[in-house]
């Protein structure tokens, strides 16, 4: 695991996506559902600071919330040098302040139980956002796609784990 700030700074770049393992209910709730590690997704965008959307709403935070937290660094396999501040300034200018989605949760929960994913169709309300949408959404509304057919409201930090269109960059081991 990375324990030191230092490391992690070296290993990130601008617009990476990390995911992030937590032992809340609700985290537990989402590894559940979604068969996965993985119940958290959040965005580095460079100065130590990552942008996450959880229970208080669409926030910049430091890295250090994830230096003791099993995490998995993932970087686009196509996006362009140029595009990363783009990336970050679109997360940040469009996104920073807005609501947490509690709705879009429930809603994801009942279409996980019944098997029913994948579907285009947008989920959640409008501008408010769940942290895998947040990440999904940046990417997708600046011309890079994390899972094809997939609205971004419908990724989950599952999907963005096996996206095809991502790159390993690290990750630590897992506390099982």
């Amino acid at each position: 695991m990375i324990n030191k700030l230092a490391e992690l700074k070296r290993i990130l770049q601008p617009a990476d996506i990390i995911l992030t393992h937590g032992d809340s209910f609700i985290s537990k709730t989402i590894q559940k559902v979604t068969n996965s590690y993985w119940n958290h997704a959040v965005m580095y965008i460079g100065n130590s600071q990552i942008i996450e959307a959880d229970w208080g709403g669409v926030a910049i935070t430091s890295i250090k919330r994830l230096r003791e937290k099993p995490i998995k660094i993932l970087r686009h396999k196509e996006v362009q040098k140029e595009d990363l501040e783009k990336l970050v300034n679109y997360a940040v200018e469009e996104h920073l302040g807005a609501d947490y989605d509690f709705s879009q949760i429930a809603q994801l929960f009942w279409f996980y139980a019944t098997g029913r994913r994948g579907d285009a169709t947008e989920v959640g309300v409008k501008n408010r956002f769940i942290c895998s949408e947040l990440v999904g959404e940046t990417y997708f509304k600046n011309g890079y796609v994390i899972a094809l057919h997939m609205h971004p409201s419908w990724i989950s930090p599952e999907i963005i784990d096996r996206s095809d269109r991502l790159r390993i960059v690290y990750e630590s081991n897992r506390n099982v």
